[in-house]
């Protein structure tokens, strides 16, 4: 599972042969004629001397659920040359053995210091696609821009349907009061980006009447449903939405950068979007997710991986939000999506093809 080997690698390190060897979930795999290159961080490590496509099959095997003799036999290597293969792999970091993984403990700050180093990993992908890029560069269309603030209109509404949930599905008595606060902070914060939308010509009535992309209600259901299997789980995907120190700065940045590209001179039309940032920031949203993982006792690394996965697959979720809006709302005048049933023109999903 997703940051699972990088959590027992912190507790177990280099030691002895691994017998449940992962390769860390963050690694790049690149097959070459002559063998194996894998990259993570800032280091590369390169394997030769044996087929590439039998050092390909080892690598796909070592997902932690089998053995140097199960990965020996079906990727046709000799089991010692997989056994001294995986040793290296530990020593140099770039793999872990998760033997016993599920029955580790890691504390929690060890856990959110993990989070640290994967959230902003995560959101520098996200802001790399191509709908914030072209935002940003004022690339995209006008109604692409208004599809995107519309969206995000029904997403940030939405924390009445996934705030409210958090808080009631809690099972963590110590962590329900920060979710209730935060619940109570947030709840009307829509408003922001309805008046952004008003400011832009589209009335109360047209945006009430607005109907959200499937993706859009995606997120939200996906959120709702971390909500409900672990308070952990709901607490990253909204401390990947809370931005903080440099990302609350880059933030600022994108706005104005949105004000320069699509608002009228002098017209205040983004002003409601950085009010909302900086009322976020004077609420100190951005160390919500630090305060839960403060009144986290120590969990299982078969839990964290657990709660890194659902963050990663928020991600994803939020990569395929960015692309529909993209899409959806490439033509002109596609603005507001009035129908359920009116999800983009033929011509908008013939281009996509």
């Amino acid at each position: 599972m997703l940051g699972q080997s990088e959590i027992t690698h912190a507790l177990t390190g280099p030691g002895r042969t691994p017998e449940r060897p992962c390769i860390r979930s963050d690694a790049e795999l690149s097959v070459h004629r002559d063998g194996l290159t894998i990259s993570f961080d800032d280091t590369q490590v390169t394997m030769e001397g044996v087929g590439a496509a039998h050092l390909a099959a080892a690598m796909q095997l070592a997902d932690g659920r089998h053995d140097i003799a199960q990965i020996a036999e079906r990727s046709g290597l000799r089991q010692s040359a997989v056994a001294q293969l995986f040793v290296r792999l530990v020593e140099c970091n770039a793999a872990v053995d998760l033997v016993d993984a599920p029955l580790r403990i890691i504390e929690a700050s060890a856990f959110l210091a993990l989070c640290r180093q994967f959230l902003p990993r995560w959101k520098e992908r996200l802001f790399g696609h191509s709908l914030w890029v072209s935002l940003s560069s004022g690339s995209a269309t006008r109604s692409q821009f208004l599809g995107w603030l519309i969206e995000s209109y029904h997403f940030i509404e939405g924390a009445n349907d996934r705030m409210s949930l958090a808080v009631a599905e809690c099972t963590d008595p110590a962590v329900t009061p920060l979710f209730a606060h935060h619940y109570a902070e947030e709840y009307d914060h829509g408003d922001f980006f309805m008046r952004a939308l008003e400011s832009f010509g589209l009335s109360r009535e047209v945006v009430l009447a607005s109907r959200p992309l499937p993706s859009t209600l995606g997120v939200l259901n996906y959120m709702r449903l971390c909500a409900r299997r672990d308070p952990l789980e709901y607490a990253i995907c909204s401390g990947f939405l809370e931005s903080t120190g440099t990302d609350r700065a880059r933030a600022k940045e994108f706005i104005a950068r949105l004000a320069t590209n699509y608002a009228v001179p002098s017209s205040g039309s983004v002003g409601p979007l950085l009010d909302h940032l900086n009322l976020d920031e004077e609420y100190g949203h951005g160390d919500l997710f630090e305060a839960i993982c403060d009144r986290t006792p120590p969990l299982t690394v078969d839990r964290a991986s657990t709660v890194l996965t659902a963050g990663a697959a928020l991600v994803d979720m939020l990569e395929l939000w960015s692309t529909d809006i993209e899409r959806t709302y490439a033509a002109n005048g596609s603005v507001p999506r009035r129908s359920l049933h009116v999800y983009r023109t033929p011509w908008t999903t013939s281009a996509a093809r």
